[in-house]
């Protein structure tokens, strides 16, 4: 059972973000973190454009972000990407999910300088209902 998300957590994490977007790269630095993470992860990687995986992380971390607005267009986004990760297509197993949110959380806490536990938990709130509905998707 999910936790409910609070319009304030959508706030904290979009300022949380913006924060972290203008001390530096978040991102690059969460593929840093996240691909030495797991040894199973990197090789998954490794005919990766990253210029173009960027673009990607941004845009699923903002299609997550509208999915726990209650978004149609969130929710869209989200079912589409649990088809790409599915079992039939990039086969991204689901126990991957928990490492990619942890290394993401680190990479926002080492960027913005307001992060503490009650934004980690706020983040977690907010990305955890998209993350279980792509998880679900991945099939038997």
């Amino acid at each position: 059972m999910m936790e409910t998300i609070l319009s304030e957590d959508i706030v904290m994490v979009e300022q949380s973000l913006a924060r972290a977007c203008i001390a530096g790269d978040p991102f690059e630095r969460f593929y840093q973190i996240f691909l030495s993470a797991d040894p199973q992860i990197k090789p998954m990687f490794e005919e990766t454009d990253f210029n173009k995986q960027n673009k990607l992380l941004k845009a699923g971390l903002a299609n997550l972000i509208l999915f726990a607005q209650d978004s149609d267009y969130g929710k869209l986004k989200v079912d589409e990407i649990g088809i790409s990760h599915s079992k039939r297509q990039l086969d991204i197993k689901p126990e991957l999910y928990s490492i990619w949110l942890n290394s993401l959380l680190k990479a926002i806490a080492e960027f913005d300088p307001k992060y503490n536990e009650e934004l980690s938990q706020a983040w977690t709130r907010v990305l955890s209902s998209g993350i279980e509905k792509i998880i679900d998707a991945y099939g038997p």
